[in-house]
């Protein structure tokens, strides 16, 4: 082989290592930007997960916090119930007014969380039966005071404690008549 040929052909071995060289760094290059964006994709997502953890520890953490206050609330109108029932103001008992505020009590929790005591994970089968009766508890209340017990469990929470102030002061019965024109019943 003559040396120009040997020339051509190590200059063409030169430039085509060059151009795969080229190639290969370009190739690495994009290889490195498409991980550089995953990466940061998956951070991205990684950050958003731990976010919505946090979001769902902070709902559960109100979803308890508001059961208690109903839980509260249940055995102070209980305990209301059970004043009006063996004495009032004028030294004789109101049973039934009391039997009926002990009852509106005792339906809240079950009314708003479907349980009677909170714990995490859905209710237990006697929960589910307990907050049946509860419900039927509530909806007998609501018909005997001519009106019907909302589904919407904040609502009908909301309209059991109305009944519950109107039971326990008959002068405040503005609310319970608006639950009697919003959501009739016949008696």
């Amino acid at each position: 082989m003559k040396l120009d040929q040997l020339f051509v052909l190590a200059f063409s071995v030169v430039l085509l290592l060059g151009f795969l060289g080229k190639f290969m760094l370009n190739y690495y290059r994009r290889l490195t930007e498409k991980v550089t964006h995953l990466t940061n994709e998956l951070n991205e997502r990684n950050e958003q997960f731990n976010r919505l953890s946090i979001l769902e520890q902070q709902l559960e953490e109100v979803e308890r916090s508001r059961h208690e206050i109903v839980q509260s609330v249940r055995y102070m109108i209980q305990a209301g119930g059970v004043a009006i029932g063996s004495n009032d103001l004028f030294g004789k008992g109101d049973t039934l007014r009391g039997k009926q505020l002990e009852n509106i009590g005792h339906t809240l929790p079950y009314l708003l969380s479907g349980r009677g005591h909170w714990y995490r994970g859905d209710p237990l089968p006697e929960d589910v039966q307990s907050t049946k009766e509860a419900r039927e508890i509530a909806n007998s209340l609501a018909s005997r005071y001519s009106f019907s017990l909302p589904d919407e469990p904040f609502y009908a929470l909301l309209s059991m404690l109305d009944l519950a102030m109107a039971l326990f002061n008959p002068a405040f019965t503005g609310a319970l008549r608006m639950w009697q024109s919003s959501r009739s019943v016949d008696t």
